[in-house]
């Protein structure tokens, strides 16, 4: 693949789904699968996915049988993400013969044969979310993917805790826990200088005079869901791995 003139965020975030699919932790995966609560047309799962991206996460929970009955709210601060979503969502439930109906705003309806799925996106900041929604315990599930690594997390798992039901559940997935490795190695001080800039670019981000994220997430992610109450009922790693085979890469992992 030539080096485009211009990289688009959209394109990434389409690019790595099938670099996820690969590295979600299936043993956690597993383990939501057992614990989510048993839903029905009368008793819809209520969740909500922050940094919602582009809906790959909304694709993967319907394709691997986690959601039949939900009403799902999905944020993101970027409205361009958002009308990506609505555009792959009406493909990607084409696809599958499933009914797929946009109703006012930016709210849709997915009708596959054993059950539905209605979806509520929002253009707006976690933190201005749960303003808005405070001191309402709303959700059985929050889902937080690829996105613990970019916020405060002392300030944020709280926050969560605080808008579940009781009972509720957590998956947060694929947090950075500081290894990069790039193959094959160019030249040994120029590939650890590239890997020290990047992993230094998430330690020094500040975000409203806050830091966020952090490459040593991964590990931090344990005490701080500890000291906000939470019970962690699985973990495990979530490798990204990205290899051609024969000269090519998987779909548009080239891209990524």
């Amino acid at each position: 693949m030539q080096p485009p003139k211009k990289y688009s965020f959209i394109r990434y975030l389409s690019s790595k789904k099938s670099v996820d699919d690969r590295a979600l932790n299936r043993h956690v995966l597993q383990k939501l699968r057992a614990v989510v609560p048993v839903a029905s047309v009368d008793n819809p799962l209520h969740v909500l996915e922050v940094g919602c991206g582009i809906g790959t996460m909304i694709e993967r929970m319907i394709d691997w049988d986690i959601l039949t009955y939900a009403n799902y709210v999905a944020i993101d601060v970027d409205p361009g993400n958002i009308i990506e979503s609505l555009h792959r969502l009406s493909y990607w439930a084409e696809k599958r013969d499933f009914e797929f109906s946009k109703n006012s705003g930016q709210s849709t309806l997915i009708k596959m044969a054993a059950g539905n799925v209605s979806i509520t996106f929002h253009p707006i900041d976690l933190y201005d979310f749960f303003e808005k929604n405070k001191d309402k315990q709303n959700w059985n599930l929050l889902i937080a993917h690829a996105f613990m690594d970019l916020v405060h997390m002392p300030a944020t798992i709280p926050c969560f805790c605080k808008r579940l039901k009781p009972g509720g559940l957590l998956y947060l997935t694929l947090n950075f826990d500081g290894a990069t490795i790039l193959l094959p190695v160019l030249h040994d001080h120029l590939d650890e200088k590239i890997i020290t800039l990047y992993h230094r670019s998430m330690d020094e981000r500040i975000i409203n005079g806050k830091q966020a994220g952090g490459s040593r997430t991964g590990r931090k992610l344990f005490a701080q869901l500890q000291s906000a109450g939470a019970k962690i009922l699985a973990a495990g790693s979530s490798d990204w791995i990205v290899y051609p085979t024969e000269g090519h890469y998987l779909q548009d992992e080239a891209y990524f």
